[in-house]
């Protein structure tokens, strides 16, 4: 893990991306630290908590039982899932995330308080919530259990999140009206056209111009570890764009997909090249965006895959 601790924008991986304090942070905002904190958890940043010593294992947060405060309700929810995990098991995990995702919070912004960190459950999809007075006024449940795979705000010190292991968590910043959004975007959400959808619902809700945004690709999957189905390669080439005419050319399927080594039923699918030329669709220049060149699953030591590790943990990306 040694070599992904750098702490100057000298020593980064590309662009400036690097590891500080444990934190994954993106190059391409380093020049907005001063309106904006932006990061990621690692397996660097993982504590336990006190007593029980329970790994924070984040996909907690993706959890709908992590909302329920009543003992017996909450012992019946995890009964029907049939883990065997106890209720103080499922505290504990829950504790200990908290405090891995407040620790990272202090990094980011000092200001924000813990108790204001906002995440949705992700569906794989393209709903996209906007954070305003209005939904902060929400109670806490509902907002945690709101159907989307981004959340769009202008206010500030509120921290707004994403889960991902594997699939591509992604960071847009608007410098000019200061409105960051961030999405998770797994296979499904990309050819959906989550990283679009969240550029159009930017320029519509907050007026931002896609020429003045800043995109920024997290780790991922990467497209030589990544194997799926042919089928998703005929989604995008079916794909129209708003004149009928075919959304991606076959140079661009090219950059998005390779043969599979050794089975015709599969391709090698990169998805953060896809996010890229999405957003340069949408109207965002392409110096303006940095897709990570760390891999989930090429760097799993640091970083959590589910293809690797299974349906065990997540890292959280906040802004």
């Amino acid at each position: 893990m040694e070599k992904y601790i750098v702490n100057t924008p000298e020593a980064a991986l590309t662009k400036g991306e690097r590891i500080e304090k444990g934190i994954w942070r993106p190059g391409i905002m380093d020049r907005f630290t001063d309106k904006l904190g932006v990061g990621s958890t690692t397996k660097l940043t993982e504590v336990r908590a006190p007593g029980a010593g329970h790994l924070p294992q984040l996909r907690i947060t993706s959890d709908p039982s992590r909302v329920i405060e009543d003992r017996d309700e909450l012992e019946a929810s995890l009964k029907a899932k049939n883990t065997g995990e106890s209720v103080d098991d499922f505290r504990g995990r829950k504790v200990a995330a908290g405090m891995q995702l407040t620790r990272m919070l202090r990094n980011l912004d000092l200001e924000a308080n813990p108790r204001d960190m906002l995440k949705t459950r992700l569906t794989h999809g393209t709903n996209i919530v906007l954070v305003d007075k209005e939904y902060l006024a929400l109670p806490k449940a509902e907002q945690a259990m709101m159907a989307a795979d981004g959340l769009i705000t202008r206010m500030k010190h509120i921290p707004i999140m994403v889960a991902a292991a594997d699939c591509a968590p992604i960071i847009i910043y608007d410098p000019k009206t200061e409105t960051v959004g961030v999405f998770h975007a797994g296979y499904r959400g990309t050819v959906a056209g989550i990283a679009r959808k969240g550029i159009e619902t930017m320029a519509r809700e907050y007026q931002c111009k896609p020429e003045d945004l800043i995109v920024s690709v997290g780790p991922y999957a990467d497209g030589d570890s990544y194997e799926i189905d042919t089928g998703l390669l005929e989604q995008f080439r079916n794909q129209k764009n708003d004149d009928g005419e075919p959304a991606y050319t076959e140079d661009d399927l090219k950059k998005m997909f390779k043969p599979h080594p050794t089975d015709v039923a599969k391709v090698m699918y990169d998805n953060g090249e896809a996010i890229r030329l999405q957003a340069e669709k949408a109207g965002v220049n392409r110096e303006n965006i940095e897709v990570s060149q760390l891999s989930t699953m090429k760097d799993n030591e640091l970083l959590s895959s589910d293809r690797k590790e299974g349906f065990n943990n997540r890292d959280t990306l906040m802004a």
